[in-house]
């Protein structure tokens, strides 16, 4: 098994059904793909992950590309692709599995406004911030009111099935 910078080994927080009909999953960065990596490995019907990145961080890739790809094989290295994160941060709403990391980070009006557009997806926290400011977003967002659990860590938004 491995951990990631952050020394969450993320996969194995999870339910196999979660990622059950996922295709494509979006990292929000912060661990240059090793988490969606660890994901991308134990759960073969992923077809492909998207990386946001800083620029910074993608103009080394040299030096941390090839550990990751030793690491995980060629083939789940390949699924990854890592895109520069916008100051802005337009998030796309096409994939099926979002990782946000270091939402503390960001500013309020920003972490209310991404959160409530992934309303309907399914979210996973890796938490910088103190337990109530992350459950308080929650509640801003009504995302309270999906399946919440949280481990360690970790928060897992999922929509309710109906």
């Amino acid at each position: 098994m491995t951990s990631s910078e952050s020394g969450i080994a993320l996969a194995e927080y999870f339910e196999p059904d979660f990622f059950a009909g996922v295709r494509r999953i979006l990292d929000l960065g912060g661990d240059k793909g090793r988490q969606a990596l660890e994901i991308i490995s134990k759960y073969h019907n992923i077809e492909n992950a998207a990386v946001l990145e800083p620029t910074v961080v993608l103009c080394n890739a040299k030096d941390f590309a090839p550990q990751l790809r030793s690491e995980f094989g060629e083939a789940n290295f390949n699924k990854l692709l890592y895109v520069p994160k916008k100051a802005s941060l337009d998030v796309p709403l096409d994939y099926d599995v979002y990782i946000i990391r270091d939402l503390a980070l960001w500013p309020d009006e920003k972490k209310v406004e991404v959160l409530q557009k992934m309303a309907e997806k399914k979210i996973i926290i890796v938490n910088t911030a103190p337990y109530e400011q992350l459950d308080e977003i929650l509640r801003k967002c009504k995302l309270d009111r999906h399946g919440v659990r949280r481990m360690s860590d970790v928060y897992i938004v999922e929509p309710y099935k109906i």
